[in-house]
């Protein structure tokens, strides 16, 4: 029996949630990162207690936060990060847009791995700098790095965004991966940004492997995104760490931080970090319930809608599905989708490949079911 309530599904209809806003009352979305849970207990109490206090004037950054971050890392990685390598920040994607600015000038070109998470293409183009694909290759069912195009592409870039795990296909990077990543960056001068703000999501027994953790070469070239925002369900509360052993890189970045104004928190960001950090049952139990999800999903899309390859990743709740089979582009299918039978799903055009779409499986088993049985009835209806 859970411990932590997985089950009820909270009602977010036309409160104000973007996945939730402005649905038609029969329709069912699985397509935005978050999940349909009910926080933390604990979190939940740290952010009321806040509140409660009934004054909300400007906060300040104290130690514990950071060895909050220090004592999660030890303990789930034994991996020793200090203080004197971090940086507050409001987001992964405020920290983002703000060290490519530092760390790269206009036109400037900045590879990563395809398909990939949409934002990365915006954050690229948004500064005026341009995007080198390197595309993901299938083999026995799992995406591989082509490392010999990974190679071609470090002799242009100035920096390499890596999403690590891999959002949407849910592939955590073995170290030898990472390792090799480490070790052509330095060689062509490349700064990697490594984005782990999906690592709390990680199968039982599957190890992850914080980027700067692999070797030297890491430690040199690497710059970690990381949030719990992802992991315990808090996407509105801007919350996040930016952290660097490269010394003269943490500081060009806390000057970016500074000059964006990205780098001090809101009234939440701190007790809420903290709280999540600590919140270490409620993520086992989470992540135990989100890969029974997956598994569930893929067995039935198997079983009933065969024209369908699921492709069930080691890490987040995110499911991408190849629907190459139907023979339709992943933007007409979404919209058939929601139409035919209320289903709103991610088109896996947005991330680069119009072959596939994308589902958020972080929800109550019997909602999951509901959204499955409708991606059914709409699959039957294509001839």
């Amino acid at each position: 029996m859970n411990k932590f309530d997985f089950v009820t599904y909270p009602d977010k209809f036309n409160k104000g949630y973007l996945k939730f806003d402005s649905l038609k009352e029969d329709e069912l979305p699985l397509s935005i990162a978050d999940m349909d849970f009910l926080v933390s207990p604990k979190i939940y109490e740290a952010l009321k207690e806040r509140l409660d206090l009934k004054t909300y004037g400007y906060v300040s950054i104290d130690s514990s936060f950071y060895q909050a971050y220090i004592d999660y890392y030890k303990t789930k990685y034994d991996f020793d990060i200090s203080s004197s390598s971090m940086s507050f920040s409001l987001g992964v994607l405020p920290s983002l847009s703000s060290i490519i600015k530092t760390l790269s000038l206009p036109n400037d070109f900045i590879a990563t791995l395809t398909p990939a998470y949409n934002c990365f293409f915006n954050e690229i183009r948004n500064n005026g700098r341009k995007v080198i694909e390197v595309p993901l290759f299938l083999k026995e069912n799992n995406f591989e790095i082509d490392f010999n195009l990974l190679e071609s592409s470090f002799k242009k870039a100035k920096i390499f965004i890596l999403c690590n795990p891999h959002n949407p296909s849910g592939k955590v990077f073995s170290k030898e991966e990472l390792i090799k990543i480490a070790s052509l960056a330095k060689k062509y001068q490349v700064f990697v940004i490594s984005d782990e703000i999906h690592s709390p999501i990680v199968r039982k027994g599957i190890p992850f492997y914080p980027f700067l953790s692999v070797s030297n070469d890491a430690k040199e070239v690497g710059i970690t995104l990381f949030s719990v925002t992802k992991g315990w369900n808090l996407a509105s509360i801007q919350t996040s760490l930016v952290f660097s052993f490269n010394k003269e890189s943490m500081e060009k970045i806390e000057i970016g931080l500074n000059r964006d104004d990205v780098n001090e928190p809101n009234l939440l960001s701190i007790p809420a970090s903290k709280a999540a950090l600590s919140s270490l049952s409620w993520l086992e139990e989470a992540n135990e319930v989100i890969f029974s999800n997956k598994d569930f999903a893929c067995f039935y899309i198997k079983k009933n809608i065969p024209r369908l390859i699921a492709h069930n990743g080691d890490s987040t709740y995110l499911l991408w599905i190849d629907i190459s089979k139907l023979n339709m582009d992943s933007n007409e299918f979404s919209l058939l989708l929601r139409k035919e039978s209320g289903l709103i799903v991610s088109s896996g055009l947005v991330y680069g490949d119009s072959s596939f779409i994308r589902i958020n499986v972080a929800l109550p088993r019997k909602k999951l079911i509901d959204a499955l049985d409708r991606l059914k009835k709409c699959c039957d209806l294509i001839k």
